[in-house]
């Protein structure tokens, strides 16, 4: 007969942690991304502005 196979505890928290510092760090880089966005599009209106 197999005996059951008691899991460990432990083990399943590194995978959490993981996961969510993936998810952290893509909402970091995605933020990092819409701010150059924003600022390259707050310099156009700035020469827009300027050109008017």
């Amino acid at each position: 007969m197999t005996q059951p196979q008691e899991k460990v505890v432990g083990e399943d928290i590194y995978i959490v942690m993981i996961v969510t510092m993936i998810v952290w760090g893509g909402i970091f880089f995605y933020l990092m991304y819409l701010d150059r966005k924003v600022k390259n599009l707050e310099k156009r209106i700035e020469m827009d502005e300027e050109t008017v």
